[in-house]
């Protein structure tokens, strides 16, 4: 558990950015108490926060962790991406300082309202998304197949999350629940699959190596704020080079509370900057659809955890079917041009198949 810094330590942080601190607040994240800190100072109020190392299958210290994000921070600074909050540089001229052998990053104190479940606000959070996955894209180095590698890692999921279901279903808080509804979470995991086994959608897969973008990696309600109608992104730790088809799935599964006109919106504000193809749409389908929040109840159950998140989904569940009727839907639509918008021609490549497994 982190223990609060104390004043003398958070002088001593803000004086490596030539700061000097008249007084401070805790700030407590949707997950962790005193996440970050409002700190007043000399020039104005600003927010402090320690770095928090992302786990990642390569070994990387936290330092290695944030000298990766603080270069993306700085690609997309130089791009004009206009939803950044402003990291501060330090007297070193690097965005971060290690305190410890633990990095904190300072950031402009954004004065405004948290977003509302309103079609206007998401439009412009869909806009912000959309402007984010377009934005340094060429000064960004080959990526690889984020999108094929993430589907692999959820194959592993629900493989196990096969193996443990017979178990969940006599688990005395669950049992009732996966009993009824575990055969349409296998359901909605096979449909996710044979639509990523389409071939346009794998050729899609082949191809994406070659124009990674960048994702912010925890698009939720609490780190979106909205000053003068304009967005702003908070808490960029988790910034990298990953897969926008997620992304999109997972920002409108944690923000839109599966309301299909809420859904509708941010999607349109999305593709007003950065439009669809059907093989596209159809790989945001796939993404969506997978039943994690229950994969991750049964995990818990499986390894003896306090189960957490099961009251929400189960209290959210008919909604969750409705939303990925939606988008179903959404899918099966033609996409509109886009205004003022070249059409980009794609190299026709091999399609690479994913692992097999229920035919994939």
């Amino acid at each position: 558990m982190a223990h609060p810094l104390h004043k003398k330590t958070l002088r001593k942080l803000l004086r490596n950015y030539g700061l000097t601190l008249h007084a401070y607040q805790p700030l407590d994240s949707l997950y962790k108490k005193d996440a970050a800190y409002w700190v007043t100072t000399d020039q104005g109020p600003f927010v402090l926060k320690p770095y928090q190392v992302k786990p990642t299958g390569i070994k990387l210290g936290a330092i290695r962790q944030i000298s990766r994000t603080a270069s993306h921070i700085g690609k997309l600074g130089h791009s004009g991406y206009p939803h950044l909050t402003k990291w501060i540089k330090a007297r070193s001229n690097r965005y971060w300082v290690d305190w410890g052998g633990k990095p904190y990053y300072l950031m402009d104190w954004i004065e405004g309202r948290q977003l509302r479940f309103e079609e206007t606000d998401f439009g412009l959070l869909g806009a912000a998304l959309g402007r984010l996955h377009t934005a340094s894209r060429d000064r960004l180095s080959k990526g690889r197949r984020y999108s094929m590698n993430m589907a692999r890692q959820f194959q592993i999921q629900d493989r196990l999350f096969r193996a443990r279901l017979p178990r969940a279903a006599q688990d005395r808080r669950t049992g009732r629940w996966f009993k009824k509804h575990g055969p349409a979470c296998l359901a909605l995991a096979d449909e996710a699959w044979s639509m990523l086994n389409n071939p346009e959608v794998r050729s899609l897969l082949s191809r994406e190596a070659r124009h990674p973008a960048l994702t912010h990696g925890d698009i939720t309600v609490p780190n979106v704020l909205i000053r003068d109608d304009h967005v702003y992104f908070i808490d960029w730790d988790f910034l990298r080079k990953s897969s926008i088809y997620f992304e999109l799935a997972k920002t409108l599964a944690n923000t839109a509370s599966f309301n299909p006109a809420l859904m509708q919106a941010l999607l349109q504000g999305y593709e007003t900057i950065r439009p669809l193809e059907p093989s596209e749409r159809r790989l945001v389908c796939a993404f969506f659809r997978l039943p994690r929040e229950a994969w991750f109840i049964v995990r818990q159950i499986a390894l003896g955890h306090r189960v957490t998140g099961f009251q929400t989904t189960r209290d959210t569940w008919d909604a969750r079917l409705a939303a990925v009727r939606f988008l179903d839907q959404w899918a099966a639509k033609e996409p509109e041009p886009a205004p003022d918008q070249e059409p980009v021609s794609e190299e026709v490549m091999e399609p690479q198949s994913l692992p097999p497994q229920y035919e994939l």
